[in-house]
């Protein structure tokens, strides 16, 4: 319970001191996750789109968290599930 907290305040921490870019944050599951989507949405971020991305999504649920969000900052919360190989955000994660 005390990762997802301290994740979600390093990511305020990071756009409070001027951050600007998207962030990839990640976590050892879904429950880890969802934790720190509820943390992140409290928190009501301007302009901010918060994506989860796991294994046991199907591949629709990964192809529309992989979706474009054009001049929105994106916070990308994920697991190893992106060592399939992945292109997210103009980032390419290539397979192992």
């Amino acid at each position: 319970a005390e990762l997802p907290k301290a994740a979600a305040n390093k990511v305020l921490y990071s756009i409070n001191n001027g951050d600007k870019g998207n962030m990839l944050v990640f976590f050892s599951g879904k429950p880890q996750i969802d934790e720190a989507k509820r943390y992140l949405d409290k928190m009501n971020l301007p302009n901010t789109v918060i994506i989860p991305y796991f294994g046991s999504m199907t591949r629709e649920e990964q192809k529309r968290a992989a979706a474009n969000y054009e001049g929105k900052r994106v916070i990308f919360l994920a697991t190893n599930a992106l060592d399939d190989g992945c292109v997210v955000y103009g980032f390419h994660f290539p397979a192992p």
